[in-house]
């Protein structure tokens, strides 16, 4: 449609005439037209740009209220790092030596029987501090783990063995493999035999747990509260177990309730998460009522302060709990991370907003499929541990579930579907009615107010020449008209 002629015009306004390319605007705004074939466009672009308003409206709220999508894909590798295996007795303390370090006459039924936190009455203190009595009573690595191979190899000569102490389980043991793990269809890379000590075999507790994790994230009390990269195995005796895992690579999207950072390790983050559970005010007023629930037939001494340093505990400076009063004040400011239950560890993780790592490194294993070992002595106390790390990874990657390209894409799509347009069409739009306002209103010189009198150009009037040379005379006349 066009918009005016340029001819005779200023310069900014000279050239071919501005023109809009919508179907049906020519005719609605010719006067020339039919009244009638003037008014049913009319009503047909009314119509189309209502709705397409809507349209844009609506993808507009799209991307106001957008969420956020998880795809996923999987790929196959020739060699993956293989999970670091933590192992915890069921029964956190060697009970045949604990009985060495308690009073005359204790026997396994009266250490089991008492209350968890009341049995360290039974320590001769005059002789142990807590931190002796605890490492000298904790399982050792020989001692919960028979045997140990890694693709052929003993586990101690192609990995590292390292010791960790946490107030839920004990004493554990990682074991982190140098070499990465290669694709195998006839035996597990990893095969691990457990054993149970002599007097754990009338226990309540027999049994292992077997933690899979990434290499990089270290186990402790923290690590036990963030269980989203944690994989459990429970092992009882007389039993092997098939396990069957995979590697999980999940990138989160950075957003305000849940904030995400590369630059956070995973150890920052379970450590955020416990100082925020254990400050947490109502938490803590739960713990405490529980632990005084627990020694409320004690006399607890106001006068001990409690700064001894726990076993578990990091400290620079250690200070061994020397007698059980010492001992249960600080067990009462240090609370017992195992009195939390699930819904308050979870409830006061969402409240905590702890920044954490946007990529995160998770080995999920299939239901463990367990087979009976022949019955035996040996085999009431004593289980097998067969883990097979798939080569196939599994990558999931959160995304917005709409973006700004695609509002623009959309609302492309709707020009073109209901005006006919495109986006370039505005710039049609805008000018046009530049050019209209500019021919309407601009000011105009001597010669366009009155082009009869405007001299011809000189390149008119060599045409004219050329053309009519042989003409007797050559007359001029306004715009290089000739006659």
């Amino acid at each position: 449609m066009p918009c005016g002629c340029s001819c005779g015009g200023r310069r900014w306004v000279a050239g071919p005439s501005a023109e809009v390319g919508i179907s049906g605007l020519p005719v609605v705004l010719s006067p020339s037209a039919h009244w009638l074939r003037r008014l049913i466009w009319a009503i047909a672009l009314a119509t189309a740009l209502f709705w397409l308003v809507l349209q844009v409206r609506l993808s507009v709220l799209r991307l106001q209220h957008q969420s956020v999508s998880t795809t996923a894909r999987s790929s196959t590798q020739l060699e993956l790092p293989f999970p670091a295996v933590t192992v915890c007795a069921g029964e956190r303390l060697n009970v045949d030596r604990v009985l060495n370090l308690t009073q005359p006459g204790t026997t396994v039924e009266q250490w089991r029987s008492i209350k968890h936190m009341s049995r360290y009455k039974l320590i001769r203190w005059r002789q142990f501090n807590f931190d002796e009595f605890f490492s000298q009573t904790s399982h050792n690595w020989s001692e919960l783990v028979k045997s140990c191979e890694y693709q052929g190899d003993a586990c101690e000569s192609v990995g590292d063995v390292t010791r960790s102490v946490t107030s839920q389980q004990g004493t554990c043991y990682t074991l982190h493999q140098k070499t990465p793990a290669t694709g195998t269809w006839t035996k597990p890379q990893l095969t691990i035999d457990l054993q149970l000590p002599p007097a754990s075999s009338t226990s309540s507790e027999q049994y292992w747990q077997v933690f899979l994790h990434p290499e990089s994230l270290h186990f402790d009390d923290a690590r036990m509260l963030v269980k989203s990269s944690l994989s459990l195995v429970q092992v009882v005796p007389g039993t092997v177990s098939y396990v069957r895992v995979h590697r999980r690579s999940h990138t989160y999207i950075s957003t305000a309730e849940e904030p995400c950072s590369d630059n956070v390790t995973a150890e920052e983050n379970a450590d955020c998460v416990m100082d925020c559970i254990i400050q947490d005010q109502g938490l803590t007023a739960e713990l405490e009522q529980s632990g005084n629930d627990t020694l409320a037939d004690e006399d607890i001494d106001d006068s001990e302060i409690a700064n001894c340093t726990l076993p578990w505990e990091i400290s620079n400076d250690r200070r061994p709990c020397r007698s059980y009063s010492a001992l249960r004040s600080a067990l009462k400011s240090s609370p017992d991370l195992s009195q939390f239950t699930e819904y308050e560890v979870m409830a006061a993780y969402f409240l905590c907003s702890c920044p954490f790592q946007c990529t995160e490194i998770s080995y999920p294993i299939q239901v463990p499929e367990k087979m009976a070992l022949e019955d035996s002595v040996d085999s009431r106390r004593s289980a097998r541990v067969a883990l097979w790390l798939s080569m196939q990874q599994e990558v999931l990657e959160d995304k917005w579930s709409f973006t700004f390209s695609q509002l623009v894409a959309e609302s492309g799509g709707n020009m073109g579907i209901f005006l006919g347009a495109s986006l370039l069409s505005l710039l049609e739009l805008l000018d046009c009615f530049i050019f209209w306002m500019l021919r309407r209103v601009g000011a105009r010189g001597p010669a366009d107010a009155n082009p009869a009198q405007a001299k011809p150009s000189q390149t008119s009037v060599n045409i004219a020449v050329g053309y009519q040379g042989k003409v007797e005379g050559i007359r001029r006349q306004s715009w290089g008209g000739l006659k």
